[in-house]
């Protein structure tokens, strides 16, 4: 067994790196990396929801999501889940031009008078992101593309989205583990 443990121990020694190799010719970038923080823009309930990202070379892969009670009228729930995909100019841990694709849909619960929202939506958009050591900071222009609106109120006031195209902003601000 003592056998085995120092012929892996040698074998793990001999392809490491050796010291000056390891601080001249091996750059320090990671092929993933993972980030948490806030998105905002134009994404019901509260116009932000925490973001979650992926960043592999060249690629964007992102989830975000929010719930909340206390919705329309009388304190329906909701919340809005999104998924996003997107392509960075430059590589890992490098500030880089994007362009992005978005999915969400935000949805309310029933309140105590029955209204009820649900919304479907697409965005494109490209801007500039940001990094530094840990933090990331986005920021873009594009379109949103209301895909469905579905709203029932039985109040005063009710407000739907009608145009089917809108401009849309993005904000983010994420730390990189």
């Amino acid at each position: 067994m003592r056998t085995w443990v120092a012929f892996v121990a040698g074998a793990a020694l001999a392809a490491s790196p050796g010291p000056l190799e390891a601080a001249s010719d091996v750059p320090d970038e990671r092929n993933l990396t993972v980030a948490a923080g806030i998105k905002a823009g134009f994404i019901p309930p509260i116009f932000a929801t925490a973001e979650l990202v992926l960043h592999a070379p060249h690629v964007l892969l992102g989830a975000f999501g929010i719930y909340t009670n206390g919705g329309m009228g009388n304190g329906g729930s909701r919340h809005t889940l999104g998924a996003e995909l997107g392509f960075e100019l430059n590589g890992p841990g490098q500030s880089t031009p994007y362009l992005l694709g978005s999915w969400f849909r935000y949805e309310t619960a029933p309140d105590g008078s029955g209204s009820f929202e649900r919304m479907e939506a697409a965005t494109v958009t490209g801007g500039c992101e940001l990094k530094g050591k840990h933090a990331e900071v986005q920021l873009g222009l594009g379109a949103l593309f209301l895909l469905k609106d579905e709203t029932h109120c039985t109040g005063w006031f009710c407000l739907g989205m009608h145009p089917a195209i809108l401009p849309a902003l993005e904000l983010g601000a994420r730390y990189r583990f």
